[in-house]
């Protein structure tokens, strides 16, 4: 039998007496089993005042030896960013993570997971920006696993190919022999705007078809 003792006093009441009328309720301290019990201890002098409940937490172990180790969370995937980017207006697959204790059932403490952070943010189609969901943990005897961490990037994707505008005559008639100038041409994309320096003549192809362009005429 496990006995907690648990006193009283009083300004005008007998201490002893008071002592001998609390009230002990809450959960029952089950010794068979590992887990935490919370005891909670009331009284009332005899002239009506109650005193402020008093409480005790009580933590079995396993085989009478007390689990002080903490668990220990380990991220599914990769925490860092690189590896958790995706598209504005895609949807945000989470991987979750996995805990392992020294004593509790590691697939019941898995299923104890507490996923937070910007995790309800990043379900909810979020804006461009970095998000971090946490994952946290406590076992049974309340050791708090440390918390772990995945970064999240939700990016802009460009998914609309540039547009390129000839400068000039689609169809150039070239005299042989005669030196050919390109008029050129521009270049803009919906992200990246004038993209024209990133244009690159070919100037194989320019010759090869200012021959068959020579030929037609």
């Amino acid at each position: 039998m496990l006995l907690l003792l648990v006193q009283a006093t009083d300004n005008v009441d007998d201490d002893d007496e008071v002592t001998a009328n609390i009230v002990t309720t809450g959960t029952p301290v089950d010794t068979s089993s590992a887990g935490q019990a919370v005891i909670q201890y009331d009284v009332t002098d005899s002239s009506g005042n109650q005193a402020e409940s008093k409480f005790r937490v009580v933590t079995v172990a396993v085989d009478g030896v007390c689990d002080t180790e903490a668990p220990v969370i380990t991220i599914n995937g990769f925490p860092d960013a690189a590896f958790n980017t995706f598209c504005e207006g895609g949807e945000y697959f989470e991987l979750g993570a996995t805990a392992t204790d020294n004593v509790d059932d590691d697939e019941e403490l898995t299923q104890n997971i507490i996923t937070a952070g910007d995790f309800d943010v990043l379900v909810d189609d979020p804006p461009i920006g970095e998000y971090i969901v946490t994952y946290d943990v406590t076992d049974a005897a309340g050791n708090a696993a440390a918390t772990k961490l995945r970064n999240v990037d939700v990016i802009l994707c460009d998914t609309e190919p540039p547009e390129i505008t000839v400068l000039g005559q689609a169809f150039v008639k070239v005299c042989l022999n005669y030196p050919y100038h390109d008029a050129g041409a521009i270049a803009f994309d919906d992200i990246d705007g004038d993209i024209s320096v990133w244009l690159q003549p070919a100037h194989q192809a320019f010759s090869t078809i200012s021959s068959e362009l020579t030929q037609q005429f």
